[in-house]
């Protein structure tokens, strides 16, 4: 990834994030390493999540960090790493480019009985059904080959 190193800006989200993490209940028992797993019946190594945030701080105004999604990515890493999963946190940078189609399935429709059937998305169909301004397309093209071709 080439996401630019934002120091003021990460060295803020700790400090944010040092603040709502006051109120984790769990950080006496993951400093000692008392919290205990109910999944897997195990203590946890001690972990003191504030000083581990304050090694990511260090870090990030030393320059060890060659890009912001690798800090964006310890961040998360290193809350998963208490075991416990009501701590998440998400940040911005791993979800700023999420490109996903809902999933569909292909469907051929006849136009007049006579022509060759053309290839829709069934979702695309059945928008058109609840709107009266929503006018679906024949798929023309999958990965740059012809519909029809692509799928004999």
């Amino acid at each position: 990834m080439s996401v630019p190193v934002d120091v003021e800006g990460g060295l803020k989200e700790i400090k944010e994030l040092e603040s709502f993490l006051q109120f984790q209940s769990t950080l006496r028992y993951l400093k000692d390493g008392r919290y205990i797993n109910n999944e897997v019946k195990t203590h946890n190594e001690p972990l003191n999540l504030l000083d581990r945030l304050d090694d990511i701080s260090q870090s990030i105004r030393n320059g060890a960090y060659q890009n912001d999604f690798v800090i964006q990515l310890a961040i998360p890493n290193l809350f998963r790493s208490t075991g416990d999963f009501h701590l998440r946190f998400q940040p911005d940078v791993l979800e700023i480019f999420l490109f996903v189609r809902p999933e569909s399935q292909l469907i051929f429709v006849p136009k007049d009985g006579v022509a060759l059937p053309q290839l829709y998305l069934l979702s695309d169909l059945e928008a058109s059904r609840n709107s009266h301004y929503f006018m679906p397309f024949p798929l023309k093209t999958i990965n740059g080959r012809d519909a029809s071709e692509y799928l004999d």
